[in-house]
């Protein structure tokens, strides 16, 4: 989870979304500043891999209100390389930036407006209704990532399935 900058050459720079001020309080810097997550890798649960029927997946993401969906991923043997960012424009006064800056400095009360919300759903690409159906679950959270200074990358998300409870791994 980091702001995106690009360079004077095209490169793109990368910092942490978040820092300590010396009170210890979470800040954004820079005028352009954007919480970026990248979907690296999703490995499936043993009985979804087997599955014939699930051959095409997605992973949908949530996070500060903005909703994301990866491209269609084709089942392959595991892992299957996602590599997709997405990005949430935090600049300066906007309300995604007080969002953010709400959930990672609260003291008290409900944290889980720091989570980001991880769904995988499969779908059959000869539907034509497009829409997948959910088969895992699970969320990260910046607050718990932030308070624990945890490196911010190749974080495993475990995914549970309802039916199964069997653990599907993502890695942001």
């Amino acid at each position: 989870i980091s702001p995106e900058r690009e360079t004077s050459r095209g490169e793109v720079a990368t910092a942490v979304a978040v820092a300590t001020s010396p009170a210890r309080q979470p800040t954004i810097q820079g005028s352009d500043t954007a919480l970026t997550i990248r979907v690296e890798s999703l490995t499936l649960g043993a009985s979804l891999q087997r599955d014939p029927n699930i051959r095409n997946v997605f992973v949908s993401l949530k996070v500060l209100g903005a909703s994301f969906n990866t491209p269609d991923l084709r089942k392959v043997s595991p892992p299957i390389r996602v590599n997709e960012t997405f990005t949430v424009p935090v600049g300066p006064s906007s309300k995604a930036q007080q969002e953010l800056l709400r959930v990672m400095t609260a003291q008290y009360g409900d944290r889980k407006g720091s989570d980001i919300a991880f769904t995988v759903c499969w779908y059959d690409a000869a539907s034509s209704s497009g829409d997948g159906e959910p088969v895992a679950f699970g969320s990260v959270s910046m607050r718990g990532m932030w308070d624990s200074r945890r490196d911010l990358a190749s974080q495993v998300v475990k995914l549970i399935d309802d039916d199964t409870q069997e653990e599907t791994k993502l890695v942001i």
